[in-house]
């Protein structure tokens, strides 16, 4: 099993979240102070097979793929490897259930307990945050997935609405269960759209700001994303979670401080309307408030030489260069600024920066022709006492 994985724990969460493309953070950071043993297991989590490419895990056959059932099981015999017997998978299901004192389904299979038990545990095991969501169109012999979350990308949940379920539908042809996929289909779509009730509500970002349409942000968290999975009534297993008023009081300066005088609510909505508004007020306001026209704005960054205070040898400094006279004040190849610039051949930088953040590895063919090559940044020697 994945390095780090408690025994207890690999028995009932493990294949699923393994299967739908998951790292724990050991298994990928090389850095990290690990045990000989830690490092062993990692070794050989790596021989595995290789996790699902989108996170979308379909428990019915689609576009050509296993069910998820039949792949766990694949996953589980490398697992466990001469251990994996024919009543593994049945000691496996009563153990989870076990595990999260739960009344084990009555056929101790893969399949009986995808669709009836794992969101449940999944759930309760991560306290009610799950990054695996079981979406389904609520039949028991109908659709179900397995979706990653942290790679339900706007992208991802197009595939799923379209291409997999698509998939699905085409294949059933005249059968009932046709219907309650398009169904599904359909509330995938709206949540794709964001309209309310099906957005996501952020009470520490302002309206402009408040995602348009299914564009998570996973710094979030999994409370405030889920929720239009919950609205849409297309979870397997709902999670306990509320969207009432949180512990505590804004300050004043919070965006919505005024609008709910000052209590941290997270049960509203918010219109694509009042969204689009938002976003072309700021605009206009951030363009009115910009004093120069046709002057390029340029970075701060880090230039040579000393403060006029004889402090920090390593300034920050901000030049503002007017874009029609920029390729005026460029010196020619033979002048005392152009000889004085140094190609930067670090380590950690390999090609010469200009001021607005383009590069080129050489300086007589900066990128861009609009600011002078004199603002190159160019790096103190090594025999300097400061460095980068």
């Amino acid at each position: 099993m994945p390095a780090l994985m408690s025994r207890r724990m690999r028995w009932c969460v493990t294949p699923s979240v393994v299967a739908a493309g998951y790292c724990w953070p050991a298994e990928t950071d090389t850095e990290m102070r690990l045990s000989a043993e830690a490092r062993a297991r990692i070794k050989e989590a790596a021989t595995f097979p290789e996790a699902d490419t989108d996170g979308l895990l379909a428990l019915v056959p689609v576009l050509g793929e296993r069910p998820l059932a039949d792949r766990l099981r694949t996953y589980c015999a490398a697992a466990w490897s001469d251990a994996w017997q024919a009543s593994t998978e049945a000691a496996l299901i009563a153990a989870a259930c076990e595990r999260a004192k739960d009344k084990p389904p009555k056929q101790l299979t893969l399949e009986a307990w995808l669709r009836t038990h794992s969101a449940r545990q999944h759930a309760k095991l991560f306290h009610d945050r799950p990054f695996l969501w079981w979406i389904t169109d609520g039949r028991a012999d109908g659709f179900t997935l397995v979706a990653h979350y942290h790679r339900l990308t706007r992208a991802n949940l197009e595939r799923l609405a379209w291409t997999v379920l698509g998939d699905w539908i085409t294949r059933l042809g005249d059968d009932p269960r046709a219907e309650t996929a398009r169904v599904l289909q359909a509330k995938l779509a709206r949540i794709l759209e964001g309209e309310k009730p099906f957005d996501i509500f952020v009470r520490w970002k302002p309206l402009e700001k408040q995602p348009l349409g299914w564009d998570p942000d996973l710094d979030d968290g999994v409370r405030l994303n889920i929720r239009p999975f919950s609205e849409a009534g297309v979870l397997a297993h709902v999670p306990n979670v509320k969207y009432t008023v949180d512990r505590g009081k804004d300050v004043p300066s919070a965006p919505w401080f005024k609008v709910f005088g000052g209590e941290r609510r997270n049960d509203h909505h918010t219109t694509l309307a009042e969204k689009h508004a938002a976003c072309a007020k700021a605009a206009n306001e951030h363009a009115s408030r910009s004093p120069h026209r046709g002057i390029a704005r340029l970075p701060q960054i880090r230039v040579r030489g000393g403060s006029a205070a004889g402090g920090d040898p390593l300034v920050r400094r901000q030049q503002r260069v007017p874009v029609d006279h920029a390729l005026a004040a460029r010196p020619t190849a033979e002048s005392a600024d152009f000889r004085s610039l140094r190609v930067l051949r670090g380590k950690q930088d390999e090609k010469t920066y200009c001021l607005t953040g383009e590069c080129s590895p050489d300086v007589e063919r900066c990128l861009t022709a609009r600011v002078p090559v004199a603002s190159l940044i160019s790096r103190p020697s090594h025999s300097s006492p400061s460095q980068f």
